[in-house]
């Protein structure tokens, strides 16, 4: 299960870290600075995903009641707007956010900074390299984290829920471990699993919801949440204290077949193809109805693929059942190379059940 940072306790362990060094170096003001770049370090963490940032992020406050720099900074009215701002192309780009005096921010992008001199009268946090850091009086103090993840001031919800297909992956689809899912087999979990029932698609989505909502927190998984007017995702994943929204599409492989036995779809390659142009659109059309909130898209690929069968198979050989265990499937465009909202996709083989 994901492990929760508690916002307050981190606060409370950072200030008895740092609350010497900081009252010796910069006395009762310099720890009230303190407290307060906490803040605002907790805010941008529910509308920033670290995990893709590339440039630095720079949060300080100004010992005293003037502010250090006065030229370009733009007032900040909403903290969702800074991490529009917030910077994910490459490593040169900066966004500096000052806390003033009157607790109000302003921001700028992309400044050119003596931090080490800013820091001799300012608390200084930066964002930089995947870590949090303090600069005190010119020098630099990292904050390891003990859970591996890549800051304290913010919840890495999208790297839960990557965690989270991971484990469906292993211990549900592999092995039909699900009630729900083994349904969506023509002769359930204990069958050769060869074909999928009609329409299988409600079901995994069925099966992938209850999943999702038992392995995650702090969240809302629901179903066939409408991108638009008229297309429905299969899955939408909000996170309730974080601007952050995530799409799954489910696609399936393989073949299905009626009651009576005949074949009545035969999905391949351009089917996950499909699946992934598809997602692309509904992001597109997601992040224009929410434009303050992160969006990324996640496709999932239950590959029930088998070489050689045909209309009224029982049971299969074990060179044809996986001979696509480990297809992996050739995307173009591949989406998740050029969008930094599309994660890569997530193919899950279904293992057949050979006979004894």
């Amino acid at each position: 299960m994901p492990i929760k940072i508690n916002e307050e306790k981190v606060r409370e362990l950072l200030t008895e870290s740092y609350e010497f060094q900081i009252m010796q170096s910069y006395g009762d003001e310099g720890i009230a600075a303190f407290r307060s770049v906490l803040e605002i370090l907790h805010d941008l963490g529910r509308h920033i995903d670290h995990d893709i940032v590339k440039g630095s992020i720079v949060v300080f406050r100004s010992i005293g009641a003037t502010s250090v720099i006065s030229a370009g900074w733009s007032n900040l009215r909403d903290i969702a707007h800074a991490a529009q701002e917030c910077p994910l192309q490459n490593e040169t780009e900066s966004l500096v956010v000052e806390v003033c005096s009157d607790g109000t921010l302003r921001y700028v992008k992309n400044a050119v900074l003596n931090l080490a001199s800013l820091s001799e009268g300012a608390i200084i946090y930066i964002y930089r390299d995947k870590h949090d850091h303090f600069i005190i009086k010119g020098v630099t103090k990292t904050l390891e984290n003990p859970y591996g993840y890549v800051t304290w001031f913010g919840m890495p919800t999208y790297r839960e829920l990557g965690d989270a297909l991971e484990e469906y992956k292993r211990r549900i689809v592999k092995t039909c471990n699900c009630d729900i899912l083994s349904r969506s087999w023509r002769d359930g979990a204990d069958g050769p699993r060869l074909f999928f029932t009609q329409g299988p698609e409600k079901l995994m989505r069925k099966s992938l919801t209850a999943f999702l909502n038992a392995f995650l927190r702090g969240t809302e998984v629901d179903e066939e949440n409408p991108a638009d007017d008229s297309h429905p995702v299969d899955i939408t994943v909000s996170w309730t204290f974080y601007s952050r929204i995530a799409l799954i599409e489910i696609k399936w492989l393989g073949q299905s077949s009626a009651d009576d036995g005949h074949i009545t779809a035969d999905h391949k390659e351009p089917r996950a193809n499909a699946g992934a142009k598809q997602l692309a659109e509904y992001i597109d059309e997601k992040y224009g109805r929410n434009p303050l909130h992160l969006v990324r898209g996640y496709l999932v690929v239950i590959d029930g693929r088998r070489r050689n069968l045909s209309a009224g198979h029982t049971s299969i050989s074990r060179e044809d059942g996986f001979y696509y265990k480990d297809s992996e499937i050739t995307y173009n465009p591949a989406y998740h190379q050029v969008r930094m909202d599309f994660e890569p996709p997530t193919r899950m083989f279904a293992d057949p059940k050979l006979a004894i």
